[in-house]
């Protein structure tokens, strides 16, 4: 059996001239055949309707009635004022802490 030393003196430049071809290999492989975005034309609408503004799909958008959005549009702004009044309650309750805290430590 080979010594430990002889082992990782052929192992390691192995390992590191793998690595060398392998990482040029697999990238060129994927700009030759993409698995993330390859370009389909649901992908092209996706990104479309990311460029045209913050909905997720601003062509379904379009297609809604007024009165859909309308509602949409507030059910939106009453889960925004709920984090917002959910986050100034957490924020008070830090300041009420803080300012026990104070009191205790700090006479």
């Amino acid at each position: 059996m080979p010594e430990s030393s002889e082992l990782v003196r052929w192992l390691i430049p192995a390992i590191m001239m793998t690595a060398a071809l392998g990482v040029p290999a697999a990238l060129w492989w994927e700009k030759r055949h993409p698995r993330t975005y390859p370009g389909s034309a649901a992908h092209e609408a996706a990104l479309q309707s990311v460029q045209d503004g913050t909905a997720p799909n601003l062509a379904e958008w379009r297609r809604m009635p007024t009165s859909a959005q309308a509602y949409w549009d507030e059910q939106q702004l009453k889960h925004g004022a709920a984090v917002d009044a959910y986050d100034a309650a957490l924020a008070a309750r830090a300041a009420e802490e803080r300012a026990r805290v104070n009191v205790l430590f700090r006479p």
